[in-house]
């Protein structure tokens, strides 16, 4: 007979690790599954699930020398991993494999796998969010999964994490998409959700290449019929 213990670690990293290794050295669990938010990156929308594939450490930085006064840069940061050896290079966590192919075999077919950002900061900079995302394709970031991962991998336990996407600094999405109406020449008309009224709408995502050419004011007319 198995048993399911849930756990509340609140936030930051040392919250996490505290409770994964008490957890660990009490009651050697068959696993971790780890559940919560993250913001997300790139064009992952509000209310998505990601199912992570792997994690990555993003507040582990270093900057290279710079002269005073030459001010701070994200051109001279990296992400590095600590250790008494001469190779930094980041260490990445894996969730298990068996255990992704369960998360999968339940999930619908949109789901999406990525990577996860972790670290004791809430970070807002388009820069840096897209810094993360391009140089090393981070879809979210939340303040509590690599220390899972890494107290996980010290004791030998299978891990993983889904996460909820809270919020999106890139898309600042006043709408949440519900499902497609239909699609033409000039774009995509959606059915939505207004966070803010609390009320369904009509969005309509207009092509780039048509976009100099549309009147906004008649679009809206021929959405509110």
């Amino acid at each position: 007979e198995n048993t399911l213990l849930i756990c509340i670690s609140g936030v930051g990293m040392v919250n996490m690790a505290s409770l994964a290794t008490y957890v660990s050295m009490k009651y050697s669990p068959y696993c971790f599954f780890n559940y919560g938010i993250i913001g997300g990156y790139g064009d992952i929308h509000k209310g998505s699930l990601v199912i992570i594939k792997d994690c990555i450490n993003i507040n582990s930085t270093m900057f290279d020398s710079a002269p005073e006064g030459a001010g701070t840069s994200l051109s001279r940061a990296k992400l590095v991993t600590f250790s008494e050896s001469i190779d930094n290079s980041p260490v990445i966590y894996k969730s298990d494999e068996k255990l992704i192919s369960v998360a999968l075999s339940d999930a619908d077919n949109d789901i999406i796998c990525g990577r996860l950002g972790s670290g004791d900061m809430w970070n807002k900079e388009y820069d840096k969010i897209m810094l993360f995302h391009n140089e090393y394709s981070v879809c979210g970031e939340d303040m509590e999964g690599y220390a899972m991962y890494q107290v996980a991998d010290r004791f030998d336990i299978p891990a993983i994490s889904i996460k909820g996407v809270s919020n999106n600094e890139i898309l600042n999405e006043t709408y949440e998409i519900i499902e497609e109406i239909g699609s033409g020449g000039g774009g995509i008309v959606f059915k939505a959700k207004h966070l803010r009224l609390n009320t369904e709408v009509v969005v309509k995502k207009i092509k780039d290449e048509v976009l100099g050419r549309i009147d906004s004011r008649k679009e809206a007319d021929i959405l509110k019929k």
